[in-house]
């Protein structure tokens, strides 16, 4: 394998691991079901996870999806290594498509389908507004990185619910410190 394709089979790996890691069964089948709210049913975190694992697939995660169900289950929480995808013998081609089905059909409920293409909702420039800080730095970076989670987790939110939790966090953060 060349470098570029090791890493790609390394991030489909990993993905399928962080997906099985984050999705019980239960609450696939909640949130690809059109007679259920998906995200009343998956939890804010599982959410932002979600999010996080298809960015980092982007246009590609469909197929990850489908590629990593032929080779384990993507849901059921695992507790222990052992217990780890095996990527060394496929599973039943029905079973496996069905699952990445609902996977998908979860995801795509979520709206998180194509978040990869999502702007941030606050600039560098306005995160330093809403912070009070008057250089760049790593804390702007973190702060960033916390808002695009927030995105992920609400979707249909709005800049104004993102700074009301911005400036939230930065007070938890700040109690945390001392």
């Amino acid at each position: 394998l060349r470098s570029k394709d090791a890493d790609a089979v390394a991030l489909v790996q990993g993905s399928a691991m962080r997906l099985r890691s984050h999705f019980d069964a239960s609450t696939v089948f909640r949130a690809a079901s059109d007679d259920e709210d998906a995200r009343s049913c998956v939890p804010e975190e599982v959410r932002e996870s979600l999010g996080w694992i298809v960015k980092d697939l982007r246009d590609d995660w469909r197929g990850c999806v489908l590629v990593a169900s032929t080779f384990g289950s993507l849901v059921g929480k695992q507790q222990e290594e052992e217990d780890a995808v095996d990527f060394s013998e496929p599973r039943d081609a029905d079973v496996a498509s069905e699952e990445a089905r609902l996977v998908i059909r979860a995801i795509e409920r979520l709206g998180l389908d194509s978040c990869w293409e999502w702007r941030p909702m606050l600039d560098g420039p306005k995160m330093m507004e809403v912070l009070g800080m008057e250089k760049p730095g790593k804390e702007l970076g973190l702060a960033m990185r916390r808002a695009a989670g927030w995105q992920y987790r609400f979707p249909d939110g709005t800049e104004e619910e993102l700074v009301k939790w911005i400036k939230a966090d930065q007070g938890q953060q700040q109690q945390q410190q001392q």
